[in-house]
């Protein structure tokens, strides 16, 4: 995930489309990815990098309803400076 994030500042996207690693398929759960998610974009080093993320989840069930609720309200871009 961090890579991912990385990858994405170093060629200067500052909005993301990002997918539902992993819990499609390969059916890993999908509370365990966006724990994960949510703790990686709270990570001081990625503060500020984005302006927003959208996660495409093509569930609109489960997986979905995990996301939403796990992330719909997390903030990724740092608030402005105040002068």
């Amino acid at each position: 995930m961090r890579v991912v994030l990385r990858c994405a500042a170093d060629n200067h996207h500052r909005k993301l489309v990002l997918g539902a690693l992993g819990c499609g398929v390969f059916a890993h759960p999908a509370q365990e990815v966006t724990d994960c998610w949510k703790v990686v974009l709270q990570e001081k080093e990625f503060r500020g990098w984005f302006e927003y993320i959208v996660f495409a989840v093509l569930d609109t069930g489960e997986n979905y309803t995990i996301f939403w609720n796990t992330l719909h309200d997390l903030t990724v871009k740092s608030p402005r400076p105040e002068h």
